[in-house]
């Protein structure tokens, strides 16, 4: 899954002082998201499985070229 064995460990302290409590996602600082979860993974897809021409535009790059 992409983890390090040093954030598996840490799972499993909070684990196992906390139960499924000691698992559970806090809540983050900063800027809230613009964007939901499901949004954002069809944003994902639309560029990296896709073509801008699927979605008529003008184009056939994702990114404009640079100066």
């Amino acid at each position: 899954m992409g983890m390090s064995a040093r954030t598996v460990f840490r799972w499993l302290v909070w684990f196992s002082t906390g139960s499924y409590e000691g698992l559970k996602d806090n809540p983050k600082s900063g800027r809230p998201r613009k964007i939901t979860e499901e949004m954002a993974q069809w944003l994902y897809n639309a560029v990296t499985m896709g073509n801008p021409k699927q979605f008529q535009f003008d184009f056939c790059l994702w990114s404009l070229k640079t100066m």
